[in-house]
């Protein structure tokens, strides 16, 4: 999903990105001085190419507001059939952009609220995924009975593990009728792949390698396979892998630059194992529209120095897609609601991305810190508090290293289901201020929150213009501030009006992070 800096009525700017059609002539008139212009079209990359078409009627819609004391005002906004729109009379200075969840501070006179999307437009889905039935030769052999592979489908912008349901003998080099679960993830409907739009599966197997630091998986074989699913009978699939050439990645690891900001990302922070994942980017170098599989990822680590560091793997993918290789540095955070023992918040704290070969150019260290001193109302807001409004105001101060390009503000809710404390999201809310007053309608009485300031760095991409951007940016670098557990009060009325129906809260993991997320990080 991308939001950009330059558009005309016909279209925007985005070009930049995704270089796909239509192509809008630049802005040479900027038009009366409050006036904003924009761009809401869906773009999607495919196997066969990059295309677009409007958002219109743009869902959940799209909303503008003054910035003024109380209650914002609702500023017109002028949707047109080609894909974009006008707020005539904007104010001087910063205004809110909001489209469902998303918010949007910035004085921009055009802006780009693309969505950016790898697969098909159009596509069948299943309420259950079909059942799948391999026959699979040339598999390396191994000692563990029970294997699985990866399979992505960027024409249909799917990616899925096949776990083998029956045991396999160990050291079987090849399986026949063998029954599996083709299990998609990062989407929350079952895409039916279809041969006849071209979609083909990508299936891989990995090795396990050792680097003296990192234990890692990394794609080593490969087959690929048209393929199409019917609801109501198995699909058959049946391969030879092909041994992949060893490709080697080395970079020079500052890994000791991360720890020192620990406790800003919270106080009560506490060091997890850091993880790499080196991962395609489908259909170019310019973008990552959407993760897609692994080539290579990590799952245990050692202590060691700062200096090279390096990993082995094969790329089965054309030789014009690109690489990005992403670091996390987690710090775990034990927020959780009373009563229960286990919660959603994790994965917090130092994230950066890097394409290749850039990530091998530089050291790969600290680009930017998190926020500092975070404050809800001027009070701390990383000790567990209750709020005084519904609308209290988040403010905080520039990151100790680094510019960054934009800030963005998670707004959770917790709630109890079990003996867990789950995170739903409420709104993203974008600016290039250090504070923010929440608008109404997002917190909601009696309810307990964690807000997440996070400070991103994306070189040569400007989010107070292009907020979807950060969803396809393959350069970028953030830090995250966690605040403790705040809670509102049970007695406070709405407070302001509400300009569009109660939204349903979406779970955590389907920000930024989670659409991109390799599979070690989801099975915390």
């Amino acid at each position: 999903m991308s939001f950009q800096s330059s558009l005309r009525t016909l279209l925007v700017s985005s070009l930049v990105l995704a270089g796909c059609d239509p192509k809008p002539e630049p802005i040479t008139d900027p038009g009366p001085p409050n006036q904003v212009r924009g761009s809401l079209l869906a773009r999607y990359r495919t196997d066969t190419g990059d295309s677009a078409v409007p958002q219109n009627p743009p869902a959940p819609g799209l909303q503008a507001f003054a910035l003024e004391e109380g209650v914002p005002r609702p500023l017109e906004v002028v949707l047109s059939e080609d894909g974009s729109f006008q707020i005539p009379e904007a104010p001087k200075g910063k205004y809110m952009l909001r489209l469902g969840r998303e918010y949007l501070v910035t004085d921009a006179r055009t802006v780009n609220l693309d969505t950016y999307t790898l697969g098909r437009r159009e596509f069948r889905t299943a309420s259950e995924q079909p059942p799948m039935i391999v026959s699979l030769s040339n598999l390396e052999p191994q000692d563990y009975t029970f294997r699985s592979w990866q399979a992505v489908s960027t024409n249909a912008g799917t990616s899925a593990y096949l776990y083998a349901t029956e045991s396999v003998a160990q050291g079987a080099t090849s399986v026949s009728r063998h029954p599996v679960s083709y299990n998609q993830y990062g989407r929350q409907d079952n895409v039916l792949l279809d041969a006849s739009a071209g979609d083909v599966l990508y299936v891989t197997a990995s090795g396990v390698r050792d680097n003296a630091v990192f234990e890692y998986d990394a794609v080593n074989r490969f087959f690929v396979q048209s393929v199409s699913m019917d609801p109501a009978n198995p699909t058959h699939l049946e391969g030879t892998f092909q041994v992949l050439p060893p490709k080697t990645l080395t970079i020079d690891w500052r890994r000791s630059g991360f720890e020192p900001y620990r406790t800003q990302v919270h106080p009560r922070a506490t060091t997890s194992l850091p993880s790499f994942t080196l991962s395609a980017m489908p259909g170019g170098k310019d973008a990552w529209y959407r993760y897609a599989g692994d080539l290579m990822i990590t799952f245990s680590s050692r202590a060691g120095p700062d200096g090279p560091l390096s990993f082995t793997y094969g790329n089965p993918h054309p030789s014009a897609w690109g690489e990005v290789l992403i670091l996390i540095q987690s710090f775990m955070l034990d927020l959780k609601l009373p009563g229960t023992t286990t919660g959603d918040l994790y994965q917090l704290g130092l994230h950066d991305v890097r394409p290749l070969p850039e990530a091998t150019q530089a050291p790969f260290a600290v680009r930017i810190s998190p926020p500092r001193r975070l404050t809800v109302d001027g009070t701390d807001a990383q000790r567990s508090s209750t709020l005084g409004s519904l609308t209290p105001r988040i403010a905080w101060e520039a990151p100790q290293l680094g510019t960054p390009t934009a800030y963005r503000v998670l707004i959770s809710r917790l709630t109890v289901e079990g003996t867990r404390t789950r995170a739903f999201t409420e709104a993203y809310l974008t600016t290039t201020d250090t504070s923010l007053q929440l608008p109404p309608d997002i917190l909601q009485p009696g309810q307990t929150y964690v807000f997440i300031v996070t400070s991103h760095l994306t070189p040569g991409v400007d989010l107070a213009t292009s907020l979807h951007k950060l969803s396809v940016v393959t350069d970028v670098a953030s830090a995250d501030a966690v605040s403790g557990l705040l809670t509102t009060p049970a007695s406070l009325g709405a407070q302001g009006m509400s300009h569009t129906p109660p939204r349903a809260s979406e779970p955590d993991a389907l920000d930024f992070w989670e659409r991109k997320t390799p599979r070690h990080w989801r099975a915390r």
